[in-house]
């Protein structure tokens, strides 16, 4: 009974994510998002990192009250790649997909 009274509260446990791509980048990437997290969370939204490809782009899902809002698409432009781009030299864009 107190197994599926926690189980009911806590819900499922859940599946860790995995970012694909090479583990070093990965973890650059995800230090500009936590610059830039605080940010995004203010405002009910947030990136997530879901690949860095071998040609330099980003693929980045989109949560929260950023997931369909058209100014997702220019904070990621006009704010984040700009930082991406500023600190990462193998960096080449970045794409926000569903």
């Amino acid at each position: 009974m107190i197994q599926a009274l926690l189980k009911r509260l806590l819900g499922r446990p859940k599946t860790p994510r995995v970012v694909r791509g090479d583990p070093d980048r990965i973890q650059q990437v995800e230090a500009v998002l936590k610059s830039v997290r605080p940010s995004l969370k203010a405002d009910g939204g947030d990136l997530r990192l879901l690949e860095v490809e071998d040609n330099g782009a980003v693929l980045l899902s989109a949560h929260g009250s950023c997931k369909g809002c058209g100014a997702a698409l220019l904070t990621v432009q006009g704010g984040i790649a700009p930082k991406l781009r500023e600190r990462l030299e193998w960096f080449k864009s970045v794409r926000v997909v569903e």
